[in-house]
């Protein structure tokens, strides 16, 4: 048991030695020399304060703590907090701040500081600057502000160890949590944690003092209404009976602002954000992103004043300008616009829960119906009107080469005899008309069955014809749209993209592809204000330019030039380029981001968003529906007549041979 005992001993001061350094253990143990033998004596004092603080500790995130002494560290805590398994390094305060200097804000901090309350006060107000840079993060850093002062029933009792003074730190727990509460700053989270000779919830004091000093340790929460005046407020304490809580010791944040002033940055946008004239407040707005501020408004109780901007926010001239530039600063609260988190846009503000989706589309000229001299032409492919003709010159030739055989071998012939281009022509009328005099005919069987198969082909072939001819005429031929960046790449148009805008960071990126690379060595690029302007949106109705942008950006502002009950001038591609997400954005350590997002995350899940967002994107215009029409007959939809007319083929040869053999057999009798 001893050995074992020493073992942790030997290993507790070798983690001690590391995390302050060989010199600074030296002379920490030099100072202790006297407390050789462990937490007894002076020590003993103060056992529940340590029970408390390595109790409450335990309420943290067992990740990144740091403990920092005023003055020489505690090794009795340090040996508890050891004991009980909390990871602590301890840190001095100079290196507690440069630590937080190069803090991430993502990362969860917890901070032990352990001193007199005089020291706790001025580091609460140095911390505040840390929130103010984004380097510390309000909702995952913790702190424990432990006086290591030994108040009395209302007087000090002087520490040798630490020399304090009764000037230095007020007379009791109570003004000591005032006092440093009055260095607090809005979304700081906490506990102030002391020991005094009475408790606060029964009222009852030691007497007499011989039974101990220590027997109580006062604990102060954080208040935090939604005022923004926050404080510390007596919540609890630890006795010997263990832990004995008034309120919670970690309150969650107020979702009653009691009517607090919330500054919105906002932007002029169609269907998200709109105004008219020089507008300050949401009742004077519309659009869904307005709608949806306004309903969380009212659950939220504050009074809303509207910051407007001139654009979502870009990085010129060393900072950021637009809506970004006004959260960045602290000019703003929240902005209700639909952003689409992007990676230099995160490293300033934050974005809240993502409320839906916006998928990143074309917009271009709508089809139009056209129409094309000799249009009934193009019923049949060319190849198949190449064998049509054929058809007809085979026949005519064929013919006509019978018939001088016929007559070679001494028929008499009978009727009117053409030539092989007089028969030609003869089935060719047959096919386009088929009428035919008795001029087409040869009064030879064999021609006649020839001519019979051109009649029958030509019967079918028209039908199909005339019924093509029909559906033509009643759906017409229209432009084909483009639906996808490869349609847009084969057509001779200009991608045109907005600044800072996601499709416009996703094409500057290799992991965008070979198509993403050919659209970034032709687009051209237009600010926010540009692209919602008609002097921009015209050239996109005339086809010159192919507009990709986030459907909410694109479809809003080619909405405003779309007129009721007449054809529409843009297409919304069918095929989107990439889905984005919206979120509303907010500055650093936001005073409403966890509310605005609790509320969010109740009307996504209940649909009521999405209904938002339908009433902003009805059509006005009369869409054109994209159809190409009835396609063109090839050989292989018409081959039934091709059929046809090789079996009468087949069968005109037969008759000829039969013909033929009887013909010779009767001449040489």
């Amino acid at each position: 048991m001893v050995l074992a005992a020493r073992i942790r001993l030997v290993i507790f001061a070798a983690c001690i030695e590391q995390s302050m350094g060989r010199q600074s253990f030296k002379a920490l143990v030099r100072s202790r020399a006297n407390y050789a033998s462990g937490c007894v004596n002076a020590d003993e004092k103060r056992d529940l304060l340590i029970q408390s603080v390595v109790h409450l500790a335990g309420t943290l995130l067992p990740t990144n703590l740091r403990i920092v002494f005023q003055r020489d560290p505690d090794l009795c805590l340090m040996e508890s907090l050891w004991r009980g398994n909390i990871a602590a390094q301890i840190l001095t305060e100079k290196g507690l701040w440069d630590a937080l200097k190069i803090s991430h804000y993502e990362i969860p901090t917890q901070i032990i500081l352990y001193g007199d309350a005089s020291w706790l006060a001025s580091s609460v107000g140095k911390a505040a600057s840390y929130y103010d840079s984004a380097k510390l993060n309000a909702m995952i850093t913790r702190w424990l502000w432990v006086d290591a002062t030994i108040y009395n029933g209302g007087f000090t009792n002087h520490d040798p160890l630490n020399n304090l003074t009764a000037s230095s730190v007020p007379s009791n727990f109570l003004e000591a949590m005032d006092f440093v509460s009055s260095f607090l700053q809005e979304g700081m989270r906490g506990l102030f944690i002391a020991a005094e000779g009475r408790s606060l919830l029964s009222g009852s004091s030691l007497s007499p003092p011989e039974e101990g000093l220590l027997r109580w340790v006062n604990i102060a929460a954080i208040k935090a209404p939604g005022n923004g005046l926050w404080k510390l407020e007596f919540s609890g304490s630890w006795s010997s009976l263990g832990l004995r809580i008034l309120r919670p010791l970690w309150p969650g944040v107020s979702f009653n602002l009691l009517g607090r002033t919330v500054r919105i940055s906002c932007l002029k946008k169609p269907t998200v954000f709109d105004y008219e004239g020089e507008a300050t407040h949401l009742k004077e707005t519309n659009g869904y992103g307005a709608d949806l501020a306004k309903e969380i408004q009212q659950r939220l109780n504050f009074t809303d004043i509207l910051v407007r901007s001139d654009g979502f926010g870009a990085f010129a001239d060393g900072k950021w300008n637009g809506m970004v530039g006004d959260l960045y600063e602290k000019k703003a609260d929240v902005s209700p616009t639909d952003f689409t988190p992007i990676w230099q846009r995160t490293l300033v503000i934050d974005f809240g829960l993502a409320y839906g989706t916006d998928p990143v589309v074309i917009i271009s000229k709508a089809p139009s119906v056209y129409m094309k001299p000799l249009l009934l032409l193009e019923i049949f492919t060319l190849d198949a009107w190449a064998c049509i003709v054929g058809i007809g010159l085979v026949a005519g030739v064929a013919t006509g080469a019978l018939m001088k055989i016929k007559k070679a071998l001494g028929h008499p012939s009978t009727g009117v005899v053409l030539g092989p281009l007089g028969y030609a022509a003869g089935y060719m009328s047959v096919i386009v008309s088929q009428p035919c005099n008795e001029d087409c005919w040869t009064p030879w069987i064999g021609g006649q069955v020839i001519g019979g198969c051109v009649m029958f082909f030509s019967v079918v072939l028209g039908s199909l014809y005339k019924s093509l001819v029909t559906a033509f005429l009643a759906i017409p031929f229209r432009s084909q749209p483009i639906n996808s960046l490869e349609d847009m790449l084969r057509r001779n148009v200009i991608p045109a993209i907005r600044l800072l805008s996601s499709p416009y960071s996703f094409f500057l990126t290799e992991n965008s592809g070979k198509v993403g690379e050919r659209v970034r060595n032709t687009m051209v690029t237009f600010n926010g204000i540009e692209v919602s302007e008609w002097k921009f949106l015209k050239k996109v109705a005339d086809g010159t330019y192919a507009w990709i942008d986030t459907a909410s950006s694109a479809i809003g502002s080619s909405n405003q030039f779309e007129a009721i009950g007449k054809p529409c001038l843009y297409h919304v591609a069918n095929n989107p380029v990439r889905i984005d997400l919206d979120a509303f954005a907010y500055p650093k350590n936001s005073i409403v981001k966890y509310q605005f997002d609790e509320i969010m995350k109740w009307l996504r899940n209940y649909g009521i968003i999405e209904k938002m967002k339908k009433t902003y994107y009805s059509i006005n215009c009369i869409t054109v529906k994209a159809s190409d029409g009835p396609q063109v007959i090839n050989i292989a939809q018409a081959q039934a007549a091709f059929y046809i007319l090789g079996i009468g083929f087949i069968l005109a040869g037969f008759v000829l041979l039969v013909e033929g053999l009887v013909f010779l057999w009767t001449k040489k009798k």
